[in-house]
Order: structure tokens, then sequence, then C-alpha cells
């Protein structure tokens, strides 16, 4: 991402932050969607995180919310597609975490 931002660190730490702020209310969408199988709530909030990701350019999770998009358009509600996307979201937001405070993530 920061390359895309012209190597603007403050910039791409602003979105950052933003994101992170909005990650626990993402998580909350498809999990609350999830234990209430609402299959049209569940897809509407892994679009939503499937469109920040790829405006964020994190494709693995971008990738991930849209086989949980997929799945519940489907009208698959197991939790398999889910179960992929959490860690692809932990990993993100480790380095995200990292990236903002100026630490390696790994």
């Amino acid at each position: 991402m920061l390359n895309d931002a012209d190597g603007d660190r403050e910039f791409v730490a602003d979105v950052a932050e933003m994101f992170l702020a909005s990650l626990p209310g993402s998580r909350d969408a498809l999990a609350a969607a999830l234990r209430a199988r609402d299959a049209r709530a569940l897809a509407a909030a892994a679009h939503r995180l499937r469109g920040t990701a790829a405006h964020i350019c994190a494709p693995t999770v971008a990738t991930a919310a849209g086989a949980v998009e997929d799945a519940a358009l489907a009208g698959r509600l197991d939790d398999t597609a889910y179960l992929t996307l959490q860690p692809c979201l932990d990993d993100l937001e480790r380095d995200m975490r990292a990236f903002v405070l100026g630490t390696p993530s790994r």
C-alpha cells in the first residue's frame, strides 16, 4: 500500500488507523449475521469488507471476504469461508498495527 501512496507514510498510517477503527464493527457484523443465519446481512457485511480490503491493497482479505459473500449469496451459511477469513483479518490487523506503530510486524 505504501508504494501505491507514493511513499506517503503519514497518509498510509491514517488509512490504516481508519481501517483498524472500523474492524471491530466489521467483525461483529459478520459474526452476528452468521449467528442469525441471515444470508443477506452476511453477504452485505462481507461485500463491505471486500471493498474496503480492495481499496487498501489487501488482496488476501478481499479474496477471503469475497468467498464469504459468494457463499452467503449462494445460501451456504456454514462457517467454512468465515473461518478462512478470520486469520486473514488477524494478519492484516497485526501488520497494520505494526505499521502505525512503526515496528516490524514479523
